[in-house]
């Protein structure tokens, strides 16, 4: 009876670790027969082609087939998830699910945004509906998820304009697999160190004075960033022609909406495609106060801050002043070629994405927002 009962108790014991073995490696089979299935339906779409983004529903998810061949979406199993970012051809095993679909630009970011980090603007902030290219929507907070991966670089996302265009400026080169993580830092975001105005004898604004808008644009113009750092091919189709506020900006000045009343003051005579961020840009996200008033505060929980190196603004001041952000987040207008120090100055190249631009992903640094085609 006794070798009964341990014959009974070994039996249990041996189907408990049975069990205890399965319970550990099903779900791994269970992941890879899910994730076959995946690739296996992938394929099967690709087989046939598509003249437009075409959605295919499943029961657990939806996957979004492009024109050009790409398959994105992903696939909810509740303790884990496949996923296929636009334009990657292998899909991932995560254990959170993002959902992903596709969208006109502006439309896209508000949908996918969080309403604490993109605010609307307001009459302080420069909302006017009679400015094409003013802004309605714009990103606040030390590092929201703003992030677009563009031509094999980071931008950030600024603000949202009232004819649905996107402004951004650039952040730095993507890593080698598309993400922007640990991209941003105190010392990214310029294309180079460049000067307003390498003749140092003009006056005016950026679009009849500037060096740097010719060197900006010949980018457009050969579709490709080329400085001594960067050689970057850039896709100009997604590029708006766009109207930028270029007045000059006093200061002495109080409020930030006297700024933007300062910087709306001149709009370019022709529409081009490359340029620089407002004084307002930066000054909106945080301390909310004039050029001339600004002081380090302004860096405060601010993610176009940069601690290493001051950048230029496309706004100009008296004289033959240019606004520049300093390393310390206040806002200076000084002689352009004063100094080697004030004279080269770091190059933010920003533009507007077309209204008509479609995008896809998170915003955030491993799952930026991307254009699809």
């Amino acid at each position: 009876m006794r070798k009964q009962m341990v014959y009974i108790l070994l039996a249990f014991l041996v189907t408990c670790a049975v069990l205890s073995a399965l319970m550990i490696h099903i779900p791994f089979i269970m992941e890879d027969d899910a994730y076959e299935k995946f690739k296996t339906t992938t394929e099967k779409l690709l087989a046939k082609k598509v003249d437009k983004i075409t959605k295919h529903s499943y029961k657990q998810g939806d996957l979004y087939q492009t024109p050009e061949g790409k398959i994105f979406g992903a696939w909810d199993y509740g303790d884990y998830c496949i996923v296929q970012e636009y334009p990657n051809d292998k899909p991932v095993i995560r254990n959170e699910c993002k959902y992903f679909s596709y969208d006109t630009a502006a439309s896209y970011i508000e949908k996918t945004s969080d309403r604490k980090v993109l605010l609307d603007d307001t009459e302080a902030t420069g909302k006017d509906i009679t400015k094409p290219f003013s802004s309605k929507k714009y990103f606040v907070g030390e590092n929201p998820d703003n992030y677009l991966y563009y031509s094999g670089s980071c931008y950030r996302v600024v603000n949202i304009a009232q004819n649905d265009t996107v402004k951004v400026v650039y952040e730095g080169l993507a890593n080698a697999d598309g993400n922007c993580v640990d991209i941003a830092d105190n010392n990214s975001g310029f294309i180079a160190l460049l000067s307003w105005d390498e003749d140092k004898q003009r006056s005016g604004n950026f679009e009849n004075s500037s060096d740097l808008k010719d060197r900006l644009n010949r980018f457009y113009r050969e579709e490709k960033i080329n400085t001594v750092a960067i050689k970057q091919p850039i896709d100009t189709s997604v590029i708006a022609m766009a109207d930028w506020y270029i007045g000059k900006v006093k200061e002495g000045n109080t409020t930030l909406f006297e700024d933007i009343q300062n910087e709306r003051s001149e709009i370019s005579t022709q529409p081009f495609p490359m340029g620089l961020l407002n004084n307002s840009d930066y000054l909106k996200i945080s301390c909310q106060t004039s050029g001339g008033k600004s002081t380090t505060d302004c860096s405060k929980n601010n993610y176009l801050y940069k601690s290493k190196y001051q950048w230029w603004t496309i706004n100009y001041g008296e004289e033959k002043d240019a606004w520049f952000v300093t390393p310390q987040g206040n806002l200076l207008s000084d002689t352009i070629g004063y100094s080697n120090e004030y004279r080269f100055s770091g190059a933010r190249m920003a533009f507007y994405l077309k209204a008509d631009t479609l995008l896809t992903g998170s915003g955030t640094e491993d799952s930026p927002y991307r254009i699809v085609k």
